[in-house]
């Protein structure tokens, strides 16, 4: 918990560093536009992308195939286009790459290793409501 405060202490620190940095460099206005370019951008990309994803899910469940890769390449777009709604430029960075196919490939199939080990060591449960 206190390794974690510590990281967004230092995430927050960090963005305001930058964006003073790029305010001071070209302007207040322009810093903000650019903010809204990426924001407008994100959400943008997820309406756009989303929906590509949306009918390859579709499409594999029509085929009776399991949609893992789609999801996660659904995962992925969702996460990079909420990093590029935080404003800020780092989080518009991070939010690239997972934007980026080649980048993205490599990002899922470190999120898949680590849900596998997860698993492995017993931290997911599974509870269900259904009666019996």
């Amino acid at each position: 918990m206190r390794k974690a405060l510590i990281v967004i202490l230092l995430y927050v620190l960090a963005e305001v560093s930058v964006l003073v940095y790029v305010g001071r460099t070209l302007g207040v206005l322009n810093t903000f536009l650019l903010l809204f370019a990426g924001a407008f951008f994100g959400v943008w990309i997820v309406k756009r992308q989303g929906l590509s994803i949306f009918k390859r899910i579709r499409a594999d469940l029509d085929q009776r195939k399991i949609p893992g890769d789609s999801l996660m390449d659904g995962a992925c777009l969702l996460i990079g286009g909420f990093l590029f709604v935080v404003p800020g430029f780092i989080s518009d960075l991070a939010g690239l790459l997972f934007l980026v196919p080649s980048l993205r490939f490599s990002i899922k199939r470190r999120i898949v290793r680590w849900l596998q080990e997860w698993i492995r060591r017993g931290g997911f449960w599974f509870v269900s409501l259904r009666r019996k």
